[in-house]
């Protein structure tokens, strides 16, 4: 039997590394999904505001706009 092309230790470090790589990518997913639920309330805020305005105005919108 002929000795394996890899030393053993550096396979299960790449493996422990691969699989590190992996987490902080999804990590990095959640993160990216959850500000795009944000900005999407945010949007829907603005679609109701600008309904809003498009209708008069005239009283008080459901969603109040940080003007800021």
């Amino acid at each position: 039997m002929q000795k394996p092309e890899y030393e053993l230790n550096s396979l299960k470090a790449g493996i422990i590394q691969c699989d590190t790589n992996i987490l902080a990518f999804r990590v990095g997913i959640q993160k990216e999904e959850e500000r795009i639920t944000e900005y999407q309330g945010l949007i829907a805020k603005w679609n109701a505001y600008n309904k809003w305005v498009e209708d008069g105005g005239n009283t008080q919108p459901n969603n109040s706009i940080n003007h800021s």
